[in-house]
């Protein structure tokens, strides 16, 4: 459920950036921050406008893994990563109630997010709005997490 949630997040959070070049430039102020570079405004308004053409949310493709679709790129993916429950850092969990010892699987939920375009730059731009949209830095509707 984790990678259908995350996906439908991340296309909401497209949506906004999709509808609002600024939004969408916005997002790379804080590669400035991270990375000691700048991306200049020029380069923004043109992957919004190859990414977004016109506010279309819709040329960017959100799927998850293994899907049958197969779109044209750009598309971002998510994929669930399995992880056995005698793996994960919490492994058994043992609590004791009313002095009975309960022992419980405790099981993380791992996404991996994968971007594919047909340009390093969108690569790029696609990485940085996903990664706002994790970071939850924009509260829209459904996709504020």
């Amino acid at each position: 459920m984790l990678r259908i949630h995350t996906t439908l997040a991340l296309e909401d959070y497209w949506k906004v950036f999709a509808a609002n070049a600024a939004t969408f430039k916005s997002v790379f102020a804080k590669v400035d921050d991270a990375g000691g570079y700048r991306i200049d405004e020029p380069v923004l308004d043109a992957w919004h406008a190859e990414l977004a053409p016109n506010g279309d949310a819709t040329k960017v493709k959100f799927l998850t893994a293994f899907n049958q679709a197969l779109p044209d790129n750009p598309q971002v993916v998510v994929k669930a990563e399995e992880v056995p429950a005698d793996k994960t850092p919490l492994g058994y969990v043992a609590r004791v109630e009313g002095g009975k010892r309960y022992r419980e699987i405790a099981v993380n939920e791992v996404v991996t997010i994968q971007c594919y375009a047909h340009n390093q730059g969108h690569v790029t731009a696609l990485h940085w709005a996903m990664r706002a949209a994790m970071m939850g830095r924009l509260k829209i509707g459904r996709a504020h997490v």
